[in-house]
Formats: C-alpha cells, sequence, structure tokens
C-alpha cells in the first residue's frame, strides 16, 4: 500500500456525527484535521520527512 495522510480542512469531530468516521483513517500513515488548508501543507511536509528521513528539519520546507 501506498502511504498517505488523510487531510480534513475542518474538524470532522466537531460536526455532524456522520461525518465522525472515516474509512481511510485506520490505513492512514497520519490524519490532519482542523488546520484549514495549512493542513495540506503540514501533510506535504510529513511526507518529505518520510521520504527524505536523512534530511535535517528546522522546521521550514
Amino acid at each position: 500500500a501506498i502511504p498517505f495522510v488523510e487531510v480534513h480542512i475542518s474538524n470532522v469531530h466537531a460536526r455532524e456525527p456522520f461525518r465522525h468516521h472515516s474509512y481511510l483513517s485506520d490505513i492512514a500513515r497520519g490524519v490532519i484535521s482542523g488546520l484549514g488548508s495549512d493542513g495540506y501543507h503540514l501533510a506535504l511536509l510529513a511526507v518529505d520527512r518520510w521520504l527524505n528521513p536523512q534530511r535535517q528539519w528546522d522546521g521550514h520546507p
């Protein structure tokens, strides 16, 4: 399986109950929720760290 990050712009747990369950979060490498569009950026940073674990990370891309 290809590792992936599940990203939700809104906090799904603060919304309607039917949104609380995800069919993909059990197999996702990570889940980001409620951080707005910044969640996409953070997910890409995480994937970059997985693909390049030897790279020193200072908090900036």
